[in-house]
């Protein structure tokens, strides 16, 4: 009851009318994305936040705060990428990330699921899940997507190069601003689009937490 009422008040918070001029601070952002279900701790319930970040664990967390994670399977025994088996823990989670234009591999067809997010590969899917496509970046990458994240302040509050790599704080702080921004051609914020349901622990993983 308590972590519905929680994500019940974080969800209120984020569309409250006076939203502009609330001041959020670092940890709010943790604490918005473990409301929503989709960071948690570990089992002693510490939030880790200076841990970087792995771009498998990314793309869980951007598949949680998708259209798409109704979709997933976690039985699914499926994959896409040659280095992210079909037994590894975040098969699922990447095979829809990458079925519906989420995430990309490398260029030598490898996702680097062990490799730690940069903030120009974050700011990148946390445009697409706002509907932004590479058509609408140019052709050179990341200063097309950097430049867009910065118009949308998607990076605000971070000071970061493209290849910097990230720590959950700040991957925090990049979805927290993604769930106040507006979907491309929408009048509608992220969050309010996405119409998050309240489904406890529907997505934890046992053997792996966020």
């Amino acid at each position: 009851m308590k972590k519905i009422l929680s994500l019940i008040l974080c969800i209120s918070i984020l569309l409250s009318s006076s939203l502009a001029s609330m001041a959020y601070t670092p940890l709010d952002s943790v604490r918005i994305l473990q409301a929503l279900g989709v960071m948690q701790g570990d089992p002693n319930g510490n939030l880790r936040e200076n841990d970087l970040v792995k771009r498998s664990e990314f793309a869980k967390m951007a598949v949680l705060l998708s259209e798409y994670k109704n979709k997933l399977s976690l039985n699914s025994k499926i994959s896409v990428f040659t280095d992210c088996t079909a037994d590894h823990w975040a098969a699922p989670y990447v095979r829809v990330a990458a079925e519906n234009g989420i995430i990309e591999g490398y260029s030598n067809g490898l996702f680097g699921p062990d490799d730690c997010i940069s903030y120009a590969q974050a700011v990148t899917i946390a445009l697409r899940l706002l509907g932004y496509t590479d058509a609408d970046f140019g052709f050179t990458y990341p200063e097309g997507q950097l430049g867009m994240a910065q118009s949308l302040k998607l990076g605000e509050g971070l000071f970061k190069e493209a290849d910097s790599l990230l720590s959950r704080l700040d991957v925090a702080i990049i979805f927290k601003n993604m769930l106040l921004t507006n979907k491309k051609g929408s009048n509608i914020g992220y969050i309010e689009a996405l119409d998050y349901k309240i489904k406890e622990d529907e997505h934890k993983n046992r053997n792996h937490n966020l």
